[in-house]
């Protein structure tokens, strides 16, 4: 909608907000991937 209105700025700027948030969300579930799963799979697997 915006980009028929020709409102490139706010469409922009949403972008840059989205980015924001997806890159810390991204790496803390990298970050579960790597260390919380494997144990929490092994804990699992053992009981």
């Amino acid at each position: 909608m915006a980009s028929r209105r020709g409102r490139w700025s706010e469409l922009l700027a949403a972008t840059f907000v989205t980015v924001a948030i997806a890159v810390p969300v991204l790496v803390a579930s990298a970050f579960v991937e790597t260390y919380v799963t494997p144990d929490l799979i092994r804990a699992l697997v053992a009981a």
